[in-house]
C-alpha cells in the first residue's frame, strides 16, 4: 500500500514517462501501425525536448549510449535532490512541471487550487521558535500528492476551472 494517493502514484512515481527528479515528460507514448497479421503496438520513445543521450563507460559498446533527462538523471525513476535540499523555488518550478506533465498525460485538473494546496502544504515546514526559524523537513512528494489530490478533486466538482 502506498503512503501517497493513487493518481500520484500510478501517474507521477510509478509512471516510466515522468522523471522523478524533475517531474518533466522524458517518454512520448508512440503507435506502430497494424501490419498484414501484426496488431498495432504502442511504446514509449525518448522526449527528445527535455533528454539528451550521452555516452558513458559501460562493460560493452552497446551499454554507453544513455538517455539522461535535463536535470541530471538516467533514469525516470531516479534522483539526485532530498527532501531537506529543496527550497521554495525549487519547489514552485516542480510544482509547474508536475502540472504540465500530468496534464500533458490527459488529467484534467484545477491549477489554482493545486498550486495553492500544494504551496500551502510546503509552507507548513517552516514554523517560527522566538524570532528563529527553525527548518522542519516533510515530505515533498507529501505536499505535491496533496496537491494534485485537491487539483484533480476541484476539477470535477467545477468543471469551468480546470484550466484557470
Amino acid at each position: 500500500m502506498s503512503i501517497y494517493p493513487d493518481e500520484y502514484q500510478e501517474h507521477v512515481l510509478n509512471a516510466p514517462d515522468v522523471c522523478s527528479g524533475c517531474f518533466s515528460i522524458v517518454r512520448v507514448e508512440r503507435e506502430l501501425p497494424a501490419r498484414g497479421w501484426h496488431a498495432a503496438e504502442t511504446y514509449y520513445a525518448r522526449n527528445e525536448q527535455t533528454t539528451s543521450v550521452e555516452h558513458v563507460q559501460a562493460e560493452t559498446v552497446s551499454e554507453t549510449e544513455q538517455v539522461f533527462c535535463e536535470c541530471g538523471v538516467a533514469s525516470a525513476f531516479d534522483r539526485v535532490w532530498a527532501d531537506r535540499d529543496m527550497d521554495r523555488s525549487r519547489f514552485r518550478a516542480m510544482l509547474k512541471r508536475l502540472m504540465h506533465s500530468v496534464e500533458r498525460k490527459g488529467l484534467t485538473i484545477n491549477r489554482q487550487r493545486m498550486a495553492a494546496h500544494a504551496l500551502q502544504a510546503y509552507g507548513r515546514q517552516h514554523t517560527t521558535d522566538d524570532d528563529v526559524q527553525v527548518r522542519i523537513v516533510t515530505d515533498v512528494d507529501a505536499a505535491l500528492a496533496q496537491g494534485l489530490n485537491v487539483g484533480l478533486r476541484a476539477a470535477v466538482t467545477s468543471p469551468s476551472a480546470s484550466t484557470a
